[in-house]
């Protein structure tokens, strides 16, 4: 008798990088990644990972069934003044590719004076 034949789960994203464009300082950074899992086994985020203090984002660790989607939340700091990039690693049981790296950039403008 031969076992049966297990999928995989698959990471996908429509865009991996968000481009906030000209902010200005102060003013709410948020953007949503949308996750779906296009394999034919649950995924499972384990871990969003932020490359400073600046990012934070929020990922939900339930399952994600094959076909379904889930958010990921991204803010970034507008305080500081001048152009960022940073990276958001996610962590899955995608075994082709376990650490997904996501990005968000743009340019914080510095608060006009009155």
């Amino acid at each position: 008798m031969s076992q049966p034949v297990m999928g995989e789960p698959n990471l996908s994203v429509e865009q991996d990088t968000y481009d906030f464009g000209q902010v200005d300082q102060f003013e709410l950074t948020e953007c949503v990644i949308v996750v779906t899992n296009t394999g034919d086994q649950p995924l499972i985020i384990s871990k969003c990972q932020k490359s400073c203090g600046c990012t934070t984002p929020q990922c939900d660790p339930a399952p994600i069934l094959p076909g379904q989607t889930s958010e990921i939340t991204i803010k970034y700091d507008s305080g500081r003044v001048g152009p960022f990039n940073k990276s958001i690693t996610v962590h899955s049981n995608d075994p082709d590719e376990p650490k997904k790296i996501l990005r968000i950039k743009g340019e914080i403008l510095a608060q006009k004076k009155d």
